[in-house]
């Protein structure tokens, strides 16, 4: 099974239906079940869904409806069936300070299986009655509007992480790790929040040389074995020193982000690699914008592109995390709001179209 970023889309569209002189149908005549039918149209899923609006007047199709309602049905016009959340809706106009506004009103709500030339909907979709009493918001200059939003998910998906982390390891380490378990001949004790650590100066300045300096910096100033250092946890320190050793973190996804940081700051390139591995593994919605300024603070450039791509393929529901949303209003930058628009170009399967009658 592919390991990376893995995600469902949702295709929807917001169908609009205005059905001209509406009136004409209202008349009952014997023997007559007026059906109309609107175009077809779809959600642009990769199934390639095709669905049609059917409208019933004076009864519908069968006697049981009441002929005071119609009724309205949404049909799937595929040789398959389809699994979908579909809302129905009735469209009508309000005016506001001399203004028109076209509100919207849902009338039920289905998330089911549509078997195929089968169709799903409102028995008592709207009373006719209504619709004469209400003429100037509901059907003005007789025109009647209705619609259906339709949602379809494609399959699950994931964005692979490439080969590019690759992971070298020598049989020197295994002879190392003995130093590192037996803590034979340390010549330095590390100190934070009081926890001391017994490694072997040399080791470290070898491993991390920017880490080595610092140690020795301190460690000829104090002219003792004991250097104190701040700026990490004790915990995560454990972490670099068990690397520095061995060549391998135990419990990598727990710490992979912290890690990252002290990763960067000692310049330990090879355990920063491992960490960006890590937290693109792990990879969930909720964590794409924390991650995201994660890598760009610590110029994790192989995350960085990861979570980009990770970003155009599932962008509309990364725009629903609260992570993006805190960041949207805390910190309204030039590049956050460049990537706000990148993401709206890409959703384009949120689409609304109009279809007249």
């Amino acid at each position: 099974m592919d390991k990376g970023y893995t995600f469902v889309k949702k295709h929807k569209i917001v169908y609009e239906w205005k059905i001209k002189k509406i009136s004409s149908h209202f008349k009952k005549i014997e023997g007559d079940s007026t059906t109309l039918k609107s175009s077809e149209f779809s959600t642009g899923a990769k199934i390639n869904d095709k669905w049609l609006l059917k409208l019933h007047f004076n009864n519908g199709t069968s006697p049981v409806y009441s002929e005071k309602y119609m009724s309205i049905f949404l049909y799937n016009l595929n040789n398959y069936t389809v699994t979908a959340e579909v809302k129905f809706i009735m469209f009508h106009t309000e005016q506001y300070s001399g203004s028109t506004e076209q509100c919207i009103v849902f009338l039920k709500n289905i998330k089911n299986e549509f078997k195929m030339n089968a169709g799903q909907g409102c028995d008592e979709f709207i009373r006719k009655e209504y619709l004469l009493k209400a003429k100037s918001s509901l059907i003005p200059d007789d025109v009647l509007t209705v619609g259906v939003e339709v949602i379809v998910t494609d399959n699950v998906s994931t964005v692979p992480i490439k080969s590019s982390f690759s992971f070298s390891k020598s049989p020197l380490v295994d002879d190392i790790k003995k130093l590192y378990k037996n803590k034979e001949d340390t010549d330095v004790t590390i100190v934070i929040e009081e926890k001391e650590f017994q490694a072997h100066r040399t080791m470290i300045m070898v491993r991390s040389p920017v880490l080595g300096e610092v140690i020795t910096k301190e460690w000829i100033e104090n002219k003792s074995k004991l250097v104190y250092l701040t700026g990490i946890s004790s915990s995560i320190f454990e972490k670099v020193l068990e690397y520095i050793y061995t060549d391998e973190v135990t419990d990598l996804d727990a710490v992979a982000a912290d890690l990252l940081e002290a990763s960067d700051k000692y310049q330990l390139l090879s355990l920063k690699k491992i960490c960006e591995h890590s937290l693109c593994t792990t990879l969930k919605c909720d964590d794409v914008v924390k991650r995201m300024i994660l890598a760009g603070r610590h110029n994790a450039r192989q995350l960085l592109d990861y979570i980009t791509k990770c970003i155009v393929a599932d962008a509309s529901n990364i725009m629903e995390t609260d992570d993006y949303k805190e960041l949207e209003n805390s910190q309204p930058s030039l590049g956050f709001l460049m990537f706000k628009k990148i993401v709206s170009s890409l959703n384009i399967n949120n689409s609304k179209i109009t279809y007249s009658s």
